[in-house]
């Protein structure tokens, strides 16, 4: 495999380093945001959202015209504090807690089953697009209860919504780019739109134990905020779970011994998970915005300011993590901040980590000599979300 492409994205990494070492806590005037790069610090901040506030109010950005994908996330759980995240989050916690997702572990085989099934008899294929891509999409689809026959639209607004201008701090350097990204991403939102209002409807009056109806009968959601939090399932649960997917993949195609044993050792399996969640974190930044005064190091920070909570950094810091650029399966991985920590932990965890591992154990039962030719990262600085793009893999025997 021609490595030029990990070395390229991986730099970010080397910058993560720096920055820890010479400016732990950063100011950039140019986009007006305080960076934070240490462990100690991240983990201060998301343990205090009274002080570092998920409500964050945005300068508007110069578009011609209303984003609203941004508009309806705005109004989840990811951007509550309070009482108000915590209705939020009580509509459907229990349906992300590991007894729930027991229960329903057979939608997630089927899945992956499915998915690897239409691979036999390829000699290569891109694991992202025909494997880790789908694999969220559909489980979230057969668990929100709709039509099997209709995933290839929701694969299709996913890959519409998931373009690279969202997957990055930097603004697009063609303002004309970035309208008509809005201008797609807005025709997703009024299609889905469209499509659920029918479903929200019928689930008012036919209650059953599917996660859309534990939605639709909240009294903390009305119409557009049901559409909101659908949005969020697919959103949330997509990114975490496809990249977190496609790192393992292409970690383990480099360690053969690991790739030959995991298929006998689900722990062995479940370990690599979740270093990979620490070495490259799927989610690599989230944002606050500072309610008082505050002081982080020797820096003064703001009421109204903005701050970058670096998640791929504090996961990276030596402070924390022996030897952090080192591939180790034997770390203590309850320290790793890939899904937060606090009362703004990641709700999915739960089912992105049993996707990713059931996912990893069944393609390497069936597909264990997989070689990777070429792989493909966003060209991008500074990856919001980190994980290959394209992952052109051999899988035939």
């Amino acid at each position: 495999m021609d490595n030029k492409q990990v070395v390229h994205a991986t730099e970010q990494f080397a910058w993560y380093d720096s920055m820890r070492e010479t400016s732990p806590v950063h100011y950039d005037p140019q986009s007006e945001v305080w960076e934070l790069f240490r462990y100690k610090d991240v983990w201060n901040a998301l343990m205090a959202p009274g002080i570092f506030s998920s409500q964050i109010h945005w300068t508007a950005a110069g578009n011609r015209q209303q984003d609203e994908l941004g508009r309806l996330l705005g109004m989840t759980l990811l951007f509550q504090d309070g009482e108000t995240h915590r209705t939020l989050r009580k509509i459907t916690q229990p349906d992300f807690q590991p007894r729930f997702i027991d229960s329903r572990q057979t939608v997630i085989v089927d899945v992956v089953d499915e998915l690897l099934d239409r691979l036999q008899g390829k000699e290569s294929v891109d694991l992202v697009r025909d494997f880790t891509f789908p694999l969220p999409v559909k489980v979230i689809s057969r668990w929100l209860g709709i039509d099997e026959s209709d995933e290839p639209l929701f694969h299709m607004w996913m890959t519409e919504l998931f373009g690279v201008p969202l997957n990055t701090l930097a603004a697009s350097p063609n303002p004309d780019e970035q309208e008509r990204a809005i201008a797609r991403r807005n025709k997703v939102i009024a299609e889905m739109q469209d499509y659920f209002s029918p479903y929200f409807s019928y689930y008012r009056s036919h209650r059953d134990s599917r996660v859309i109806s534990h939605m639709v009968n909240s009294d903390a959601l009305d119409q557009e905020g049901l559409l909101a939090y659908t949005l969020l399932l697919f959103i949330a649960g997509h990114i975490t779970t496809t990249r977190l997917l496609s790192s393992t993949l292409l970690l383990l195609s480099e360690r053969e011994q690991a790739r030959w044993r995991i298929p006998k050792d689900e722990e062995l399996g479940r370990k690599f998970v979740e270093e990979t969640l620490r070495y490259w974190s799927p989610v690599q930044l989230v944002t606050r915005e500072v309610r008082e005064p505050v002081t982080v190091g020797n820096a003064h920070i703001a009421p109204g300011d903005h701050v970058i909570l670096w998640l791929g950094s504090a996961n990276r810091d030596p402070e924390q993590f022996a030897s952090p650029d080192s591939f180790d399966l034997e770390r203590d991985f309850s320290r790793v901040l890939a899904f937060g920590i606090g009362s703004h932990y990641c709700l999915g965890a739960p089912l992105a980590r049993r996707e990713a591992v059931i996912g990893l154990m069944r393609f390497l039962r069936r597909y264990p000599d997989y070689r990777v030719r070429n792989v493909v990262f966003p060209d991008r600085k500074r990856l919001i979300f980190f994980g290959p793009q394209e992952i052109d893999a051999v899988i035939a025997s």
